[in-house]
């Protein structure tokens, strides 16, 4: 929200109505039908950028389950029936040439542990504990961080969400029923945070580009209500089985919510992004030709898409990290989509040169590991 805006070429007032009102703007907190009832898989926000110092060091974001309450903190818990993935294109065709898994064994009501197990690149094999939330003290849990070889470390558990935007000032400004009030409607919810730092050449396959994503996928459940029933299984109620479902992807953080119908975003969910080209790239191509999209040319769309398919996140080591080349926690994905990728201006803002004046996260990052802030604590 620092670049003035162009009017030429602009987005329509109505355009920006129908995409910003439409979820939490550039962000994916529950903006599809399916994943609006499991939050345990839903990716909120997924970010790749370097280590500030140590270049040679990759760095993914996964955060899931939207909008923690700081008086249930401590009630947040990973899902021992997904399938947490990292996923790292090398060879530019939208299909995954290296992954990690993130799983988490069930969470122990009476000592209140939950562990993860995480399996990378070269058989590397990387277990830890998950950093418990909780609302007995006013200070965080310090965040427990797993190592493994070659300066791997993994972190897993509650963190400030780092996604910052006016969400109540795009409903009312759009609908014509108030204005932009520069207030970050995320401030003071948490996340549950997957941190995993790993070695640039671990997964680039020796390019200095790579195309990441993040999918959550889940198992079918099963309540086992006889608990002494089968031998090995004694008092697991419930227990998860059979191949894994995908319910939810991750890439660029605008897709979605602003060129997907919401018809068709849970199909979306569900695909994979060498699929794009073929399945959605005449999806955006319709609705970008709509004219709420006016003063986009023919050549401009084809851009768009040429960015937008395959939905990976993109990241050049050679060029500096701020989306769309990378995605830094303190980017401000709503301005550069509408600003810098788009390239279009709007006639609403809050102020010369920004949207909706929420530029900057309630609380700040960290320069290390796990970058994020820490989780906000109930007063």
């Amino acid at each position: 929200m620092k670049t003035p805006f162009r009017l030429a070429g602009s987005l329509t007032v109505a355009m920006l109505s129908v995409a910003l009102m439409r979820g939490a703007a550039a962000s994916d907190h529950r903006e599809s039908p399916l994943i609006q009832v499991d939050p345990q898989a839903d990716i909120t926000d997924w970010y790749a950028f370097l280590n500030p110092h140590d270049k040679s060091k990759l760095v993914m974001v996964l955060n899931v389950s939207p909008v923690h309450v700081t008086v249930q903190e401590g009630a947040y818990h990973f899902s021992p029936g997904v399938r947490y993935r990292f996923n790292i294109d090398n060879t530019g065709d939208g299909r995954a040439d290296k992954v990690i898994d993130v799983r988490f064994s069930e969470f122990n009501v009476t000592t209140h542990v939950q562990t993860f197990r995480a399996h990378l690149p070269r058989g590397i094999v990387v277990n830890g504990l998950v950093t418990e939330g909780n609302r007995a003290t006013p200070f965080p849990n310090p965040p427990i961080i797993a190592e493994g070889p070659d300066g791997i470390r993994i972190f897993a558990g509650p963190r400030d969400d780092p996604f910052f935007v006016d969400t109540v000032g795009v409903i009312r400004t759009f609908g014509g029923t108030g204005r932009f009030t520069g207030t970050d409607a995320l401030q003071g919810y948490n996340i549950s945070s997957i941190v995993v730092e790993v070695p640039f050449s671990l997964v680039s396959g020796g390019q200095t580009k790579i195309g990441t994503w993040a999918v959550t996928e889940r198992q079918d459940t099963f309540y086992n209500t006889d608990l002494s029933d089968r031998p090995g299984h004694e008092n697991r109620f419930v227990e998860f089985f059979g191949p894994f479902h995908q319910v939810q992807r991750a890439g660029n953080p605008a897709i979605k919510v602003i060129f997907i119908p919401d018809e068709l975003k849970d199909l979306y969910n569900a695909t994979q992004p060498h699929e794009d080209p073929q399945r959605f790239a005449p999806v955006l191509r319709v609705a970008m030709h709509q004219p709420r999209f006016t003063g986009l040319t023919d050549a401009e769309i084809e851009r768009l898409i040429g960015i937008f398919t395959p939905d990976t996140l993109k990241l050049d080591v050679t060029q500096p990290v701020k989306y769309p080349n990378g995605r830094w926690l303190a980017d401000d994905a709503v301005d550069l989509i509408f600003s810098s990728i788009l390239n279009v201006g709007i006639p609403v803002f809050f102020a010369p040169g920004q949207l909706d004046g929420a530029n900057n996260n309630d609380v700040p990052f960290s320069d290390y590991f796990p970058y994020l802030a820490p989780p906000h604590q109930a007063p």
